[in-house]
């Protein structure tokens, strides 16, 4: 969860998971649900709101290419630019 003024908020970004049962492929067991969006896929939204540049990104953030884009959260769908 994010707060802040420059957030475009009221909406669920990355996928939410259409199955939480117990039979589902995410659910490790014991409550544990396996995350449809990486941690990266949000925080390089947030890396380059702040300002870290994109020849930057893979040292603020070194796992990200090990995930394709379609898991990134792109900063314009995250922040409200006036």
């Amino acid at each position: 969860m994010l707060a802040g003024g420059a957030l475009d908020g009221g909406k669920v970004l990355g996928t939410y998971p259409a199955d939480l049962t117990e039979d589902s492929e995410l659910n490790v067991g014991r409550g544990r649900i396996i995350p449809t969006t990486p941690w990266e896929g949000l925080w390089k939204a947030v890396a380059s709101w702040f300002g870290v540049s994109t020849a930057d990104m893979a040292t603020v953030l070194p796992n990200l290419g090990s995930f394709d884009d379609s898991v990134i959260i792109d900063v314009s769908e995250m922040m409200m630019f006036d």
